[in-house]
């Protein structure tokens, strides 16, 4: 009986929320839930967060998560990726693949983003309004 690989289909990434050292995101299912064999499938989930855009051979500076199983056939799978540094812009990846794959897949759904900065500046003091024209203004202020 031959294997049949149900519609393959783009997972969506979707941030959902950032902080000063986690990125929370979701993604959709990449295979339909219809068809021959498709709603028993497995699929597994490798997430990649990488601070050099997946540019680097070794890939040192990329943290993975997973892989993460989902044998229920969930529609959206969520994943917080932690101990990420604040201010850098990361490059987000989700890849897949089904237990009738020898791999992961190579075509995955990326976004690049920064993480919040990790402190938020403190109350302005001093705050002085100076009139330079008619319709301008400039504000100077000590930290």
């Amino acid at each position: 009986v031959p294997v049949v690989e149900p519609t393959v289909r783009d997972v969506e990434l979707q941030i959902d929320s950032v902080s000063s050292s986690s990125i929370s995101m979701s993604w959709r299912r990449p295979y339909e839930n219809s068809g021959f064999g498709a709603t028993l499938m497995e699929v597994q989930y490798l997430v990649q967060v990488s601070a050099d855009g997946f540019s680097g051979s070794a890939m040192q500076d990329t943290k993975q998560y997973g892989p993460i199983v989902d044998r229920e056939n969930n529609e959206r799978v969520s994943l917080e990726a932690t101990g990420l540094a604040a201010g850098v812009t990361y490059a987000v990846r989700v890849r897949t693949r089904t237990p009738f794959m020898a791999g992961w897949t190579t075509a995955y759904t990326s976004l690049v983003l920064n993480a919040a900065p990790s402190a938020q500046p403190g109350p302005v003091s001093n705050l002085v309004a100076s009139a330079t024209g008619l319709y301008s203004v400039v504000f100077t202020w000590q930290p």
